[in-house]
């Protein structure tokens, strides 16, 4: 279990702290016509869809790491981010 929270922390609660910290100066700047406040982008691995034994924590981690990602964009893309 500890080995398991801590390749979540890194790989999911991190990118989440993030994000969160960034969002609000995004939200801040200018948004040109058409264009963007800005971007950001988390990297997955083919493990966010298959799993394999041994790196369940990693596979469960990155395929959080991806719904997360998703939501961001469904949440703040009409804003330009």
């Amino acid at each position: 279990p500890e080995e398991f929270r801590q390749v979540v922390d890194v790989d999911l609660a991190g990118p989440f702290i993030m994000s969160r910290a960034v969002l609000p100066g995004m939200l801040r700047r200018p948004c040109p016509e058409g264009g963007s406040r800005g971007k950001i982008i988390n990297v997955c691995s083919l493990m966010s869809e298959l799993g394999r034994e041994s790196v369940s924590a990693y596979a469960a981690a990155k395929g959080g790491l991806k719904m997360l990602t998703r939501s961001i964009a469904s949440e703040f893309g009409r804003q330009g981010i």
